[in-house]
Order: C-alpha cells, then sequence, then structure tokens
C-alpha cells in the first residue's frame, strides 16, 4: 500500500495572527483569510435556514421543539462568531493600514530632511 497524501494546513493557519499584518503580502493573505471566514459564516447560516425550514415536516412536537431548540443555540453562535471575526479582522485590517500610512509618511519626511541637510 501506498502512503496517503494529505494536504497540509495553509500558511495563515501556521503564525499568530499578529504576524499577519507585518507586510503587505501578508496582509493580503489576512484579506483572503477574513473573506473565506465570512464566506464559512455564511454557509452556516444558509444550512441552519434550510434545518429550520424542515422543523414542521417533524412528526413528533417533541422532535421540532429540540430541533428548534438546538437551532436556535447554532444560530446565536454563529452570529456571535461572524460579528467576532468582523470586528476582530476589520479592525487589525484598519489598524494594519493606519501603521503602514505613518510608516511612509515618516520615511518620506525623514527621506526630505536628510536630502536639505545634504544639499546645504
Amino acid at each position: 500500500m501506498g502512503k496517503r497524501k494529505t494536504r497540509g494546513p495553509e500558511v495563515c493557519f501556521q503564525r499568530r495572527f499578529d504576524s499577519l499584518f507585518e507586510n503587505a503580502a501578508d496582509c493580503d493573505a489576512a484579506n483572503k483569510l477574513r473573506k473565506d471566514l465570512a464566506l464559512t459564516v455564511e454557509k452556516q447560516c444558509r444550512i441552519i435556514k434550510l434545518i429550520r425550514n424542515k422543523i414542521p415536516d417533524a412528526k413528533n412536537a417533541d422532535a421540532r421543539n429540540v430541533i428548534h431548540h438546538i437551532l436556535e443555540h447554532l444560530l446565536h453562535r454563529v452570529e456571535k462568531n461572524e460579528e467576532l471575526t468582523g470586528v476582530i479582522w476589520d479592525h487589525g485590517l484598519q489598524l494594519y493600514k493606519i501603521t503602514r500610512q505613518d510608516k511612509q509618511s515618516k520615511r518620506k519626511k525623514l527621506k526630505v530632511t536628510t536630502q536639505e541637510t545634504q544639499e546645504q
């Protein structure tokens, strides 16, 4: 028998969250990961809604109640997850962009001042 080939984890998941914002290439990876998480949460919401539509088809009232109760908890968790990932990722990306702009403006000022001193 041959060895089973398993796919390794994505590069983004092998690093700490903070390291995703250290340079521009990693920021692109962070944006992609944020979009992937948003799609995952959206799919989970759709699945929960599909299951919720099946509740009236359940023959037993207890089964309907249990399904409804479980789906309410799942929906609450998914919405909480969506809120947290959205807030954390968006805030992290926004901070990265602000700090990057600050660093670029400081570099430009430093470059201008060094050129002025060299001219004198």
